[in-house]
C-alpha cells in the first residue's frame, strides 16, 4: 500500500470512530432534554393549577366585597378602618363652624351656615 491509501483508511477510520461516538452521545443528549422538558411541562401544569384556584379565591373574595355590608366589616376588621362619627365643618383656622348632633340627629349648630342645614343628619 503506498502511503496516501494508508493516509486516507487513517482518516476514513477515525471520521467512523467519531460518528460511531457520536450516534450515542446524540441519544443521550435527546433524552436528557425530553426529561428536563417533561418536568418543566409537569411544573408549568402546576403552577398553572395554583394560579387558576388563586383567581377563584380573588373572584369570590370581590363577589364578596361587592356586598356594602360586608365590605364595611372587611374595611373594620382588616384595614382598622373606624366609623369616622357625625360630619363638622372646620375653618382653616381650626374654628368648628358647623357640626351635627351625634345624638338625635339634629340641624347644624351654626347660624351663619343656614344652607348646610339637612346635609348632616
Amino acid at each position: 500500500m503506498s502511503g496516501a491509501v494508508k493516509l486516507r483508511s487513517v482518516v476514513a477510520w477515525i471520521a467512523l470512530m467519531l460518528v460511531a461516538a457520536t450516534v450515542p452521545l446524540a441519544q443521550v443528549w435527546k433524552q436528557q432534554t425530553y426529561s428536563r422538558l417533561s418536568r418543566d411541562l409537569i411544573e408549568a401544569g402546576r403552577e398553572r393549577d395554583r394560579i387558576a384556584t388563586e383567581v377563584l379565591v380573588l373572584e369570590t373574595e370581590t363577589r364578596a366585597l361587592g356586598q356594602l355590608s360586608r365590605l364595611e366589616t372587611f374595611a373594620r376588621e382588616r384595614l382598622g378602618l373606624v366609623d369616622p362619627g357625625p360630619p363638622v365643618v372646620i375653618q382653616p383656622e381650626g374654628q368648628v363652624l358647623a357640626s351635627a348632633d351625634s345624638a338625635g340627629g339634629k340641624d347644624i349648630q351654626s347660624a351663619e351656615f343656614g344652607f348646610l342645614r339637612g346635609l348632616f343628619r
